[in-house]
């Protein structure tokens, strides 16, 4: 029973590492109705792709590093505004779960507000 709970917390661990709000999020004032205030870019972490909520990088964070087929698994599904990407692949962002639907390239480096013909509609993400 022992060797099954500490499986579990450890798989537990590996999830929040993968696809979570970002822990120095969660710290900060929750002074937008419930939201999460995010102060800048520099709150995405070297390697990760991070999305928030709003433009110019406010509201709820989300950062990944090996991607989502569903975006609704976190949370942040047809929410997204804002980006960076902290790594060193292109990432594409997708309009439709499972990888589908019209797709954006995002470089590496880039950061900025999603265009707006697919404003709030990424459904999936992951490196392409």
């Amino acid at each position: 029973m022992r060797w099954f709970t500490g499986f579990c917390a450890a798989l537990g661990l590996v999830t929040v590492a993968a696809v979570a709000p970002a822990a120095s999020a969660q710290a900060a004032s929750a002074s937008q109705g419930g939201g999460v205030s995010i102060a800048a870019y520099s709150d995405c972490p070297p390697g990760w792709f991070c999305v928030w909520e709003h433009v110019n990088e406010q509201g709820r964070m989300a950062r990944f590093q090996v991607g989502s087929t569903e975006l609704r698994a976190v949370g942040i599904n047809d929410q997204i505004s804002s980006v960076y990407n902290r790594t060193n692949r292109t990432w594409c962002a997708y309009t439709d779960i499972n990888y589908n639907g019209q797709v954006w390239r995002v470089p590496p480096g880039w950061r900025g507000n999603v265009p707006s013909d697919i404003n709030d509609r990424i459904s999936s993400v992951r490196p392409c």
